[in-house]
């Protein structure tokens, strides 16, 4: 007889009730995922990084299967992982940047308002979003928008999908 630990990408834990196990390292962007066997009497559970431009947040999982998060888009795959452990390591494609955004919760069931102010918040998310001094512009070449510095004459003052305004009257931006 051979002792074996744990395979690859699985912990040991200790239960409360004493027993000894192996579960799925979930607290570093790993995703539960089961394979069943044709055939077989039982189901091969695989545990696995995420791959890349999905995220999974660190969690205490035991047999429950529990897939990774897309990332949002724009996504830029190729530098958002793999094994990604927080929405906000995600990194956005085509000058956006991941950016919290604060939510209220609706009053009386209607969907969460979005809030300015973090105190206000029930609860955060990351979107990609156009930096402050940048706004979505429609590439023809790409099919999709980019973030585009504003043109001179034109300011936004936050990170944002809005579009860019103009300073107004006897004011100006510089080149």
């Amino acid at each position: 007889s051979v002792c074996q630990g744990c395979q690859a990408d699985w912990v040991p834990v200790t239960y409360t009730s004493g027993n000894k196990g192996c579960e799925c390292n979930t607290y570093g962007g790993y995703e539960l995922s089961i394979n069943t066997n044709r055939g077989a009497d039982v189901d091969v559970y695989r545990c696995s990084p995420c791959a890349n431009g999905t995220f999974h947040e660190p969690s205490r999982l035991r047999y429950d299967v529990d897939e990774c998060d897309a990332c949002p888009e724009p996504v830029d795959a190729d530098a958002s992982g793999p094994g990604l452990t927080s929405l906000s390591d995600c990194i956005c494609d085509h000058n956006y940047v991941n950016t919290p955004v604060y939510f209220a919760n609706g009053e009386n069931g209607d969907d969460p308002v979005e809030v300015q102010d973090p105190g206000d918040a029930d609860f955060t998310t990351y979107l990609c979003r156009c930096p402050a001094g940048h706004e979505p512009v429609f590439n023809s070449a790409l099919n999709y928008d980019t973030c585009e510095p504003c043109e001179v004459g034109h300011y936004k003052p936050n990170a944002g999908n809005d579009r860019c305004m103009s300073c107004g009257e006897y004011f100006y931006t510089e080149p």
